[in-house]
């Protein structure tokens, strides 16, 4: 929104770039994902016939918006995932849509190298205008709905939480107005640090449990709109051949919200991917949380089992006293989980980068 910093003077493209979050370089879609992607405009999951028409019956009004929040106002319920909570019947099962998100510092992109950080200062904390994810176990009983985590799964998920509201968010979203002064450009730069912080959470989640993945497992979609199109972008993790990690955002469809056949395409894309969402992703979580509650229980055991536990007490002669006990050395928690390091991204950087625009048109 139009209250944040810009990336003019924060996160600009070079900055990112120099994080690993590589933005619209045409990268090559691995083959899990764009199949995922193929499936996602050839299946058809309950498509709304009136849609279109809703929108096109609100784009003037967004378009003319004075600013962000009033044209958010006509569009975000017709263009974002809908969860039980909010639009009950009408919406899906298991999800849950929440505005201006905090993502948590704590699974921020770092980088290793001083260069960089001294230069460029480490990466404000991701804020999307809207994130869909899935729905709380308190937020569901409170309305009596579904929730997709048991409360044991959920207490493990707690303890490494990206987000007080919901949990895995798989979609988001930043918006801009025609009336301000920034672009597509401006929110696609936050949506890539919104994406890279959502993978990287994710990707830490599955390593916690000992889960191996593909990049399909960890990729993550987004939009950005300027009340007048919708651009919508995949993005997936990838190890550089000099073994750091990347980000990648990438385009797959642009809609001009004044025409109805687009609005509708891409009416179809977003319900195929909250089903995958709240299928093939859901199951995939659901079972890397038994792994992870193996992964602490072994690792209980291993404790509980070891020689230290049961050492005799040992005295030895200090000069300030007769005796002096060595105590057991204690079992950690259930919820105790390893210490990552982040991969440092290339020292190298070009900080005379120009912002690649996209053609709009």
């Amino acid at each position: 929104m139009s209250s944040k910093s810009s990336p003019n003077v924060s996160d600009n493209l070079a900055k990112l770039s120099a994080y690993g979050i590589l933005v619209c370089h045409k990268a090559t879609i691995p083959a899990d994902v764009a199949a995922l992607i193929k499936s996602f405009e050839e299946q058809i999951q309950g498509l709304g016939k009136n849609t279109p028409e809703k929108v096109a019956e609100v784009y003037q009004q967004a378009y003319y918006s004075k600013n962000e929040d009033e044209g958010i106002s006509y569009l975000a319920k017709l263009l974002l995932p809908r969860g039980e909570i909010a639009h009950k019947k009408k919406g899906t099962s298991l999800i849950t849509t929440k505005p201006e998100l905090n993502l948590k510092e704590t699974w921020v992109p770092i980088t290793g190298s001083k260069t960089i950080k001294t230069y460029f200062g480490s990466l404000f904390r991701p804020k999307p205008d809207h994130a869909a994810g899935y729905v709380s176990a308190s937020d569901a009983e409170r309305v009596s709905v579904a929730a997709p985590f048991t409360g044991e799964e959920e207490a493990l998920l707690n303890r490494m939480k990206l987000a007080d509201q919901i949990h895995f968010p798989f979609f988001t979203a930043q918006w801009k107005s025609q009336g301000g002064a920034e672009s597509h450009l401006h929110a696609r730069v936050q949506g890539a640090r919104d994406g890279a912080t959502i993978i990287n959470h994710m990707n830490k989640f599955f390593v916690a449990a000992a889960h191996n993945t593909k990049p399909v497992d960890t990729c993550h979609f987004s939009m950005t709109c300027d009340m007048d199109s919708v651009q919508l972008y995949v993005h997936w993790r990838d190890i550089s051949s000099e073994g750091l990690e990347r980000y990648h955002m990438e385009l797959i469809k642009r809609t001009w919200l004044e025409e109805p056949t687009e609005v509708k395409d891409y009416k179809r894309v977003l319900r195929n991917i909250v089903h995958w969402a709240t299928t093939t992703r859901l199951e995939n979580i659901r079972c890397a949380l038994v792994k992870l509650r193996n992964v602490n229980a072994s690792r209980l055991r291993s404790t509980s089992n070891s020689p230290m536990k049961n050492m005799p007490s040992v005295t030895a002669s200090s000069p300030s006293s007769s005796s002096s006990r060595i105590p057991p050395v204690p079992a950690p928690g259930l919820g105790t989980l390893p210490t990552f390091h982040q991969l440092s991204p290339p020292l190298s950087i070009d900080v005379g980068v120009k912002k690649r625009r996209m053609d709009e048109g």
